[in-house]
């Protein structure tokens, strides 16, 4: 380009607007908890036929220094108009474009109108605009940028705010103005590694956002460990040449031509707006409440997606709850929802009555369970639901009263269940390894475990000892630990039940009841068996267990 660039401004941009030398270059934004392109950032790339592309950073304060910057607002808006167009007509997937407007455009014409006359000459719906404004232009009072802004978002337009924190007056502009999401600006993520203050800073932005009701996206990603981090803490949206550099238009790329899953139609963006709003970094991240401003939350924390199938995913889950399921005896996150979607037991139906529940209602539903030998608290919160899909989407906050954190309520718990232990006989442990111990036992029975260990030594003596001649054979095969799992599953039960006539040490008879429950503790496979009499039943012929089977079940 020529030394006097104002003299290569004025010369030529009323050429280049007509022959089309100025170009719309597209570069993607990412919705964080899917890794789908959620929209569009229009870039102006001027391509002149004689000196080649040319930086924005040169033409553009130029044009505003003419007072014509608006001039090449509203050729971009048209051309954008223009390409959403083209998709439409294609029967493709058409998402979220980007337009940046300068403060100039606000004095220099009536913007709102301006655009509204293109986006309804081209028929384009609002929603598949948004509205950027830099922050600069808000570092002095001006009173046609305020209502100019008025204008676009009662008219159904999102009004961004672009570059936040790169000027001085960044809060101030969130207290004077209203704003549908910040993007914040790419600075604080060019030191990611070297500062680690950044992150602290990033985190604060975004918990600040979520309690204003403000969406976030964070520009120049360009690292996956940037992408974890700031997933981690709940920025929405990601831009930055790790998700993809500004390009011109390729109709197969922005209508998911090539790959539609890779899409999200701007019809989604209410949905996961409302997922979007939960702020993961609160304490309190179920609650509708004004409170809460940590930055690192220890809640046990995941965002669960339920498909019109039936079936679960995760979009979300902090490290706290992921930490849980690995000590839980999950090697990785995906296999609890084999359970869930596969293989429900009984704690997986209640917690899907539970959601259920929570969608009917709209409220705040909880259950109690135990997960791997933990006492533990689900709550959940219905964040969104997709009419067009029949997607719905809950937040979980899991909490474990078996933390040495929640002592005291631990020792509450453990002593109701004390009481409630004591309504079976016994109770043995079984372990994968092939050994039992006694875990509780009234004086009815010998312990037994005392002098064997191994299994098999153990169920030999037992019905030796208790179990009526005619019924051993049964109570083997009850007792076969290999299919206990198994025999649960086709049951649709977490356990499986028994019934066996058994003698107590004074030679009194009775028919019992057999329960053998497996759950997974630290990573190990262990069945549970518990014996209890049953109420009001001392003795029963042969003809009426079936009866009371069905009855107990």
């Amino acid at each position: 380009m020529q030394k006097d660039p104002g003299r290569f401004v004025r010369e030529r941009f009323d050429q280049a607007i007509k022959n089309q030398d100025i170009k719309v270059y597209y570069q993607p934004e990412v919705r964080a908890l899917t890794g789908r392109i959620c929209g569009f950032e229009a870039l102006a790339r001027w391509i002149d036929p004689v000196e080649g592309m040319i930086s924005p950073g040169a033409f553009i304060p130029e044009l505003e220094a003419q007072g014509r910057i608006h001039e090449l607002d509203l050729y971009m808006i048209r051309q954008v108009c223009a390409g959403q167009q083209r998709i439409e007509r294609a029967g493709l997937t058409l998402t979220r474009t980007s337009v940046n407007l300068s403060r100039l455009d606000f004095e220099a014409c009536d913007i709102f109108s301006e655009v509204e006359a293109i986006r309804q000459e081209y028929g384009r719906k609002i929603g598949y605009l948004n509205i950027e404004i830099t922050e600069s232009a808000f570092n002095r009072d001006d009173r046609a940028l305020a209502e100019g802004m008025k204008k676009f978002r009662e008219a159904g337009y999102q009004v961004w705010m672009d570059d936040f924190g790169s000027g001085y007056s960044s809060l101030n502009n969130l207290k004077d103005y209203t704003f549908d999401l910040l993007k914040i600006d790419m600075e604080f993520l060019r030191d990611f590694e070297e500062k680690p203050q950044s992150k602290v800073i990033l985190a604060a932005i975004v918990n600040m956002a979520k309690q204003l009701g403000i969406h976030t996206l964070a520009e120049g990603v360009e690292t996956q460990t940037q992408v974890a981090f700031l997933r981690d803490i709940g920025c929405e949206k990601l831009q930055g040449y790790y998700i993809g550099r500004p390009a011109p238009m390729d109709e197969d790329i922005m209508s998911g031509r090539k790959e539609a899953e890779d899409i999200e139609d701007a019809t989604e963006d209410a949905y996961y707006g409302d997922i979007g709003s939960l702020n993961v970094l609160s304490y309190f991240p179920l609650q509708y409440t004004d409170s809460g401003y940590d930055i690192v939350n220890s809640q046990k924390l995941a965002i669960l997606e339920l498909d019109h199938e039936g079936r679960f995913r995760y979009l979300y889950c902090n490290k706290a709850y992921t930490d849980f399921l690995r000590e839980s005896g999950f090697r990785r996150i995906e296999d609890s929802l084999t359970c869930l979607n596969d293989n429900p037991g009984g704690t997986e139906r209640n917690f899907r009555h539970m959601l259920l529940r929570c969608g009917k209602s709209g409220q705040l539903e909880g259950m109690d369970c135990v997960l791997a030998g933990n006492v533990c608290n689900i709550k959940c919160r219905l964040l969104a639901e997709n009419t067009q899909t029949g997607y719905r989407t809950y937040g979980v906050v899991l909490t474990n009263f078996s933390d040495f954190t929640l002592l005291h309520q631990a020792d509450d718990i453990h002593r109701v269940l004390c009481h409630m232990i004591s309504i079976y006989n016994r109770v043995d442990l079984f372990t994968e390894s092939g050994m039992v111990e006694n875990v509780y036992l009234e004086s009815m029975q010998g312990r037994i475990t005392d002098d064997v260990h191994s299994v098999s030594e153990v169920l030999e003596r037992y019905a030796k000892s208790y179990i009526v001649p005619e019924e051993r054979q049964s109570f083997y095969r009850f007792y076969d630990l290999d299919t206990v799992e198994d025999r649960a599953t086709r049951a649709n039960k977490d356990h499986v039940t028994g019934f066996f006539h058994s003698y107590d040490e004074s030679g009194r008879l009775s028919l019992q009841m057999y329960l053998l429950i497996p759950f997974i503790m630290d990573g190990r496979k262990l069945i549970l068996s518990c014996v209890r009499d049953i109420d009001g039943v001392g003795m029963a012929l042969p003809e009426d267990i079936v009866e009371i089977m069905e009855a107990c079940q």
